[in-house]
């Protein structure tokens, strides 16, 4: 994971531009395009953190997940390297699979994840610092639209690794998720759950 230190103070520090034989000083915008313009060169399917993503993507789809959609976002962002989103339809499922994709993380990678929100808020992050999954009710995700907002990145295929879904196949596709988003707020206590 990339960790990025923050600064009170707008002053360059020396390690930047003139004093580290550069032309000049950068900004955090010029630090953050270097790190961007550093990103991997090599295709997704070759990136060494897609065993990663697999085992997440089973582990939720083991517990029924609907519509797993994973795009590395690394020419985009400093913050992650993989966005990975994913549907569930109840509360207790979507903390089963939270629950398990947390336990498949740590018996086949060594890592532990830190959750953020809850089953009841509607959306469950998942922070494992270089991925960030997030689980979450079908009206959630269609109102927030992450697929949409990381639309740059580079998408993976994840339909090797999931359960079709009817006789179409388990693809994900923005247009599904605009039925969820109907109603979504209309006069219901939580506009998330239904």
């Amino acid at each position: 994971s990339s960790s990025s230190s923050s600064s009170s103070s707008s002053s360059p520090s020396p390690t930047d531009g003139a004093a580290a034989g550069g032309e000049g000083t950068k900004d955090a915008y010029g630090r953050f395009a270097d790190r961007v313009a550093d990103a991997p060169e090599f295709a997704v399917g070759e990136d060494p953190l897609l065993p990663t993503i697999e085992t997440i993507v089973r582990a939720a789809d083991m517990r029924k997940a609907s519509d797993i959609f994973a795009t590395r976002v690394t020419k985009l962002t400093t913050a992650m390297e993989f966005l990975v989103v994913m549907a569930g339809n109840s509360r207790p499922q979507n903390q089963a699979i939270a629950f398990h994709v947390r336990e498949r993380m740590r018996e086949e990678h060594g890592r532990e994840g830190e959750q953020q929100g809850t089953a009841d808020s509607g959306w469950i992050l998942l922070d494992f610092g270089d991925v960030l999954v997030n689980i979450m009710t079908p009206k959630s995700r269609a109102y927030y639209r992450l697929e949409k907002k990381w639309e740059a990145g580079d998408e993976v295929d994840v339909s090797p690794w999931v359960t079709p879904d009817g006789p179409e196949g388990g693809g994900f596709s923005l247009g599904a998720l605009g039925d969820a988003a109907e109603g979504a707020g209309e006069d219901e206590e939580d506009p998330f759950w239904s």
